[in-house]
C-alpha cells in the first residue's frame, strides 16, 4: 500500500487499531486498499469457519491403493459444496500445480490431463450413526477499529 500512497500504516494488535498517517487526500485514497484487506480477511475467516462446520458432519476421502486418505479441510468444504449443489465435477490443484478433476457422478479423481489413472473417492456422512444430531451454529465476529488521522 505504501508503494501506491504516501501513507504510513501502524497496526496495534493489543487494541485492534489500525492507524493511517499522511495527508487527508492520501489517507482517503488509500482507505479503499485498507477496506479490501478487511474484506479479504473476513472472507478467509468465513471460509475457515465454514470448512470446520462442514468437517463436523462430512469427510471426503480418496482411496489410492484402497487406503482412505482425507482431503484437506478447505478442499473437503469445496467438494461438499459442489456435491450439495449437484455439480458434476470439481477441479483443484496441488502444491506442485498439478490440476485434478473429481467427478462427483462417477466418484473418481484423476489428473485433468490423464483420465486413465483414476482413483476412487468416497463421502462419509458423520451424522448417519449419530442419534443425537445437534444443531450447528456458526458465529463470525470480525470487528476492527479504524482511526484516520491527518498530518498535524
Amino acid at each position: 500500500m505504501s508503494e501506491k500512497f504516501d501513507v504510513e500504516l501502524k497496526i496495534n494488535k493489543n487494541n485492534g487499531e489500525i492507524v493511517l498517517y499522511g495527508s487527508e487526500n492520501e489517507i482517503i485514497g488509500s482507505s479503499e486498499c485498507v477496506y479490501d484487506i478487511f474484506r479479504k480477511a473476513a472472507r478467509q475467516l468465513y471460509d475457515r469457519s465454514k470448512a470446520k462446520l462442514v468437517l463436523s458432519y462430512v469427510q471426503w476421502y480418496r482411496k489410492p491403493s484402497g487406503n482412505l486418505v482425507e482431503y484437506p479441510d478447505h478442499l473437503n468444504c469445496i467438494i461438499e459444496t459442489a456435491y450439495r449443489d449437484r455439480e458434476k465435477e470439481v477441479k483443484f490443484s496441488d502444491a506442485e500445480g498439478i490440476t485434478y478433476t473429481l467427478n462427483l457422478h462417477e466418484m473418481v479423481e484423476y489428473q485433468s490431463d490423464n483420465k486413465s489413472a483414476k482413483t476412487s473417492v468416497t463421502r462419509i456422512d458423520k451424522r448417519q450413526n449419530d442419534s443425537n444430531q445437534s444443531k450447528f451454529h456458526m458465529f463470525i465476529c470480525f470487528s476492527t477499529l479504524i482511526k484516520i488521522r491527518g498530518v498535524e
